[in-house]
């Protein structure tokens, strides 16, 4: 009862400044949540010490404490991500800041979390004042609050809403143009109204520098009290966003398990899914128009070809349905996970390789940006810049993102070359190679080893690419998402990307010397010898043209596919367990 008591009293609720006695009083009189604010150690401008988010932190995590009623504030975690500090990017740049690698703040948060468990705390909150800090938070607090039955482990998005923030300010009357001195409103009054030295109002004033980002910091009694009260609606909309979260039931295993379960119902509606309305609604587009302008047919007859029953109810579309919704669908993550798992240390690697053979980055080539979108999630649809270029850079977004296109393009074609050429490889392949009749969900029927491979691939190109980008610019390459989806390759999709796991006959005409069309891969899966191993490309066939694997189909071709033992892969379980069987016969 003391504890409670003393919070009216204003009694410390930041534990480094309680005594273990204290803590332990406070937790025998009913406290549950602890409150774990990251702030960061980063270039803030000319007039903002380096610590402006872990003092902000701290205010806004201990009034959000005494709203609660129930809750201790942890010592703020410092060390986040900043950038890279070799070569150095982001924040990094400037002097001062310190950095640590995304794996080290997720380990950190971890032994912070599993130490508060160890103490008796039943919620555990994490609460980012910076945008780089939310995407680690949330992965972290996702895992253990499945992880642990005993302990809830919240990512309090709220906490950080920049946009809220923006428009509880222009409600007052105050409007800003950004400037590139990560001195904004905001942050400049919060620190204001915490500690009027840490915004070097004196050196302010000395240089004549009271008016920035567009506004002026006079009369300064009125700007330190709009600061106060932007900590205090702060700490009230993180306080009502922990009372819901703590409402909230556990996710638990069983609700991930559901999440993957509901899967094929969610994937139709994300644009960067192979399965989306959108991409197959234009396909079945493109297929009509094809099929209308060669055979003359109405609609009727066109959709009668299109959807051929000899096809859509053979064994082969049937095993295929059941592949995916047992797990082709879900595996085509991944290959994300490893490609993420392979690339950075990749990355890590080749950056260290460069500075020791002499080279020197040639500078002069830095784009411009480098705002990180609000909250650092990434969006569930919507096309958003992944890398935070701001508007001004957009040439340097296009160009990354097709640079992106290009290298995992490269390397798609790379593995499938392997995949065909190397015997080993080949014997988990030819599932998809089995099939003697296509439908758009032969895309799925592919074996884990086959998907492994394509993420081994695209990973150590992909961390090529960042390195040699890192190494030229100094940033790393951005680009335009959907879903999480490369925007190039979304874009690509929509012309027709789902023919070419079918029976319908799409060529592309000249655009076939640089672009992959359907008629080109439907020759990739046929069952004449001389067609086996080629047009192995994604997108661009310029790939095919270089390697020598090309092959322009012509209109009187007639297609069979297959391969000679397709009758060994009738069943779902047959595209898992035959190559793995014959891999350790042999």
């Amino acid at each position: 009862m003391w504890w409670t008591v003393g919070v009216a009293l204003g009694a410390p609720v930041y534990m480094p400044l309680m005594t273990t006695d204290e803590v332990r009083a406070a937790l025998d009189a009913g406290v549950t949540t602890v409150l774990v604010p990251t702030g960061g150690i980063e270039a803030n401008g000319p007039f903002l010490t380096l610590d402006k988010h872990d003092r902000i932190a701290r205010e806004v995590a201990e009034r959000t404490a005494r709203e609660l009623g129930d809750a201790l504030v942890a010592p703020v975690v410092g060390l986040v991500p900043e950038g890279r500090v070799r070569p150095t990017t982001g924040h990094m740049r400037s002097a001062g800041t310190v950095s640590v690698r995304p794996a080290t703040f997720d380990a950190l948060l971890t032994d912070v979390a599993a130490s508060y468990r160890a103490h008796g705390f039943e919620t555990i909150a994490f609460l980012g004042d910076s945008g780089g800090n939310q995407a680690v938070q949330e992965r972290v607090a996702a895992r253990l609050d499945r992880g642990w039955s005993d302990v809830r482990v919240l990512h309090v998005g709220a906490f950080y809403d920049p946009a809220d923030d923006d428009a509880f300010l222009a409600a007052q009357g105050l409007v800003w143009t950004l400037d590139a001195h990560h001195d904004s409103p905001p942050f400049t009054l919060q620190l204001l109204a915490i500690d009027p030295v840490a915004a070097r109002l004196e050196a302010r004033v000395e240089a004549g520098a009271t008016t920035t980002d567009g506004f002026s910091l006079d009369p300064l009694a009125d700007r330190v009290a709009l600061g106060e009260a932007l900590l205090a609606h702060r700490a009230t909309r993180t306080a009502a966003a922990v009372r819901r979260g703590r409402e909230t039931p556990p996710a638990g295993w069983g609700s991930a398990m559901l999440g993957v379960v509901a899967y094929p119902l969610r994937a139709p509606l994300e644009p960067g899914s192979r399965v989306f309305f959108g991409t197959l609604a234009s396909s079945l587009l493109v297929a009509l128009a094809a099929v209308a302008r060669r055979r003359g047919l109405s609609l009727r007859g066109a959709l009668r070809e299109i959807f051929d029953p000899a096809v859509w109810r053979s064994q082969d579309a049937k095993a295929d349905l059941v592949w995916s919704l047992c797990g082709g669908m879900f595996a085509f993550t991944a290959v994300v996970a490893i490609f993420a798992g392979v690339r950075e240390p990749v990355t890590d690697a080749v950056l260290s390789i460069l500075p020791a053979g002499g080279l020197t980055p040639p500078g002069g080539l830095t784009p411009p940006g480098g705002l990180t979108p609000s909250g650092g999630l990434t969006p569930s649809g919507g096309l958003t810049p992944s890398g935070g270029l701001t508007p001004s850079g957009g040439l340097t977004l296009l160009l990354t993102t097709l640079g992106w296109l290009v290298v995992l393009d490269l390397a798609v074609y790379l593995a499938h070359l392997a995949q065909h050429r190397v015997p080993f490889l080949w014997g988990f392949h030819r599932v998809h190679h089995a099939a003697r009749h296509l439908t758009p969900l032969t895309v799925f029927r592919q074996h884990p080893v086959d998907l492994a491979v394509s993420g081994l691939v695209g990973g150590t190109l992909g961390g090529i690419w960042v390195a040699l980008w890192i190494w030229t610019t100094g940033q790393e390459p951005a680009q335009l998402a959907l879903s999480g989806v490369n925007g190039a390759f979304v874009a690509f999709w929509f012309a027709g990307y789902h023919l070419r796991h079918s029976e319908v006959r799409v060529s592309f005409g000249p655009l076939e010397r640089v672009f992959v069309s359907p008629a080109m891969h439907q020759v990739h899966h046929s069952a004449a010898p001389e067609h086996r191993g080629r047009n192995l490309g994604l997108v661009l066939s310029v790939w095919d043209q270089l390697f020598g694997t090309v092959w322009f189909p012509r209109d009187d071709e007639e297609l069979a596919f297959g391969i000679p033992e397709s009758g060994r892969f009738r069943t779902a379980w047959d595209f898992l367990w035959v190559p793995i069987r014959e891999a350790l016969g042999r």
